[in-house]
């Protein structure tokens, strides 16, 4: 090569390089090491001592105890000292409105959202997160929340009749939306419209409970996930034990999961109200009906809605598994991540002490993989801050 031809490449080849180092360990070839982390795997409430954990790839390579697992020589070793280890939040009611929220969720311990409410620039970020070339949590996302007349909430498309439901939901789907959202407002006729065209579309259908319908209809129609709990007694009558009792009996029938944001339920409801919707959650839990964990408040942290639940009488490993290994069950996506375990995506959270104890640990991560890049406690403060 000539002195000239030398000098032209020697950009490209700087560029390239910098292009080499700026792939995380564990996302690339360089392997990253959780070394001594006590791991709760989300795959019962066994706590495994003394662990390393071995990612590369954006994948878990290797997991079992210190002395049984070779740290590779080139690998970036982090040191638990004691720590725990779990699987890295997922938070299943999000209204992602703006790039801040992908930065403070990650600063929250979360590895992926379920965003309510979209539009095509969350489309766009899901695709840059995938590729990492955006960091943040992986993006789950609706497009606009599907309403009735009358409605005027920002973001909402109205869908006044069947025809308009159907081609609404043809529309999402084509543009690529993981699933449909429906709102306040929706006649009968719509609502049906939209389960039916959603279910040809494979796509799922969460979110509210329009009066006209009610919640019997909506777990008899198998809508996915319903919204609020608030949303849970919507129609229903009775007083309050046979409340409960035909509810619990309605949802065991139904495939319907109830994703209650109680934290945020508590901010603005009379605290009577709150306590029997605190008691009929736990009621379903315990009948075997999904529960889901989602903080639906820019104020409100998943690890925060993850105590309410435990407040509201779910055991600490069953309050955490709603906002990982059930929330992956319930996205279809158990093989990709919500526990730790070989080949699977690494999503892991390091936190200072054991949550089964105390959940308050998840409100400060000391460490958080998201699909195997490794953001240290300060990076995280730093991202809160931006």
């Amino acid at each position: 090569m000539t002195p000239r031809k030398l000098r032209a490449s020697l950009p490209l080849l700087v560029v390239a390089v910098a292009c080499a180092r700026a792939v995380p360990p564990g996302v690339g070839e360089q392997p990253l090491a959780l070394v001594g982390v006590h791991v709760l795997a989300m795959e019962g409430d066994r706590i495994l001592p003394d662990q390393t954990v071995v990612v590369r790839d954006g994948r878990i390579e290797a997991l079992g105890p210190r002395g049984a697992v070779d740290v590779p020589w080139n690998a970036t070793r982090v040191e638990g000292q004691g720590r725990y280890l779990l699987p890295g939040l997922v938070d299943m009611h999000v209204h992602v409105t703006g790039e801040r929220t992908l930065r403070e969720q990650l600063a929250r311990g979360v590895t992926t959202v379920r965003n309510m409410r979209g539009d095509p620039r969350h489309l766009a970020w899901r695709r840059e997160i995938a590729e990492h070339e955006r960091l943040g949590p992986r993006l789950i996302t609706a497009g606009p929340p599907l309403a009735g007349e009358g409605e005027t909430a920002p973001g909402v498309q109205v869908v006044p009749s069947a025809a308009a439901a159907r081609a609404a939901v043809d529309d999402q789907a084509a543009a690529g939306f993981d699933f449909v959202k429906v709102y306040e407002g929706l006649s009968s006729d719509a609502y049906g419209a939209i389960i039916e065209e959603a279910a040809a579309q494979g796509l799922p259908v969460a979110g509210h409970v329009s009066a006209a319908v009610g919640i019997y209809a909506a777990l008899a129609a198998g809508q996915a996930s319903i919204e609020h709990a608030e949303e849970l007694t919507q129609g229903a009558a009775g007083g309050e034990s046979e409340m409960i009792r035909s509810l619990v009996e309605h949802a065991r029938r139904s495939p319907s999961w109830i994703c209650p944001t109680l934290t945020l339920h508590a901010l603005f409801s009379p605290a009577e109200d709150h306590a029997f919707r605190m008691r009929l959650v736990a009621a379903l839990e315990r009948a075997g009906v999904g529960v889901l964990a989602g903080s639906d408040g820019a104020s409100i942290s998943v690890a925060q809605e993850v105590r309410s639940l435990a407040q509201a009488g779910l055991s600490p490993y069953r309050a955490l598994l709603a906002a990982t290994g059930d929330a992956a069950r319930f996205l279809g996506r158990s093989d990709e991540f919500g526990t730790i375990a070989v080949g699977l995506e690494a999503d892991l959270l390091l936190v200072d002490a054991n949550p089964l104890e105390d959940l308050r640990t998840l409100e400060a991560p000391a460490g958080l993989a998201v699909r195997g890049e490794w953001l240290d406690a300060g990076r995280l403060r730093r991202l809160a801050r931006r």
